[in-house]
C-alpha cells in the first residue's frame, strides 16, 4: 500500500496516518534528537502501519529571560 508523498504529509501537519489517513495514530518514543537531526517513530492503531516523522532545524528565536524551558 503507497502511502502519501511527504508534501501531503506535510500539508496534513503529521497528524493523520500516510497510509490510511486516519487520525487515530501514537508516537512510539519521545522525539529523538541525534547531532543534526531529530526524529521520532509513530504506529496508526487503525491500520497497523508505522514510520518516522523526521524533523528539520527551521531557525531559532531569541528568548527572554524567564522563557528558557529545562528538560525534565
Amino acid at each position: 500500500m503507497a502511502g502519501m508523498s511527504d508534501g501531503e504529509y506535510i500539508r496534513q501537519g503529521g497528524l493523520c496516518c500516510p497510509y490510511c489517513g486516519s487520525h487515530k495514530i501514537e508516537a512510539e518514543c519521545a522525539p529523538v534528537v541525534e547531532t543534526r537531526e531529530a526524529w521520532q517513530d509513530v504506529a496508526c492503531c487503525d491500520c497497523g502501519r508505522a514510520w518516522r516523522d523526521r524533523y528539520d532545524l527551521v531557525g531559532y528565536e531569541d528568548l527572554k529571560p524567564g522563557q528558557l524551558r529545562r528538560a525534565a
